[in-house]
């Protein structure tokens, strides 16, 4: 039984199996339904978590966003570089930080 528990939840084939006590669950969620009732279940930190996952997911690669990124990477590629004393130089000049 264990064996047979432990394949179906490395299968990507088969439905992940969840042993809780005596209790054996699937974790696989077929309706918006089951999903919203185990997102009001979740603790505020993993919450935030998913918010934070579920934005990244929404970012839409539109032609004027893959321009943009484009764009972003020639001009970093292409700009001239600081090495990393003028950069503490700067900032200790600009907010007085004393860095080592």
């Amino acid at each position: 039984m264990i064996s047979t528990l432990h394949s179906a939840f490395l299968s990507n084939t088969r439905p992940h199996l969840l042993c809780e006590g005596n209790r054996i669950s699937s974790l696989v969620m077929s309706s918006l339904a089951e999903i919203q009732r185990a997102i009001e279940k979740l603790a505020p930190k993993e919450r935030s978590e998913l918010r934070n996952w579920l934005d990244a997911q929404d970012i839409e690669e539109s032609p004027e966003f893959l321009a943009a990124v484009d764009e972003g990477i020639r001009s970093a590629e292409s700009e001239p570089k600081s090495s990393l004393e003028d950069i503490m130089k700067r900032l200790q000049e600009r907010f007085g930080w004393k860095l080592n």
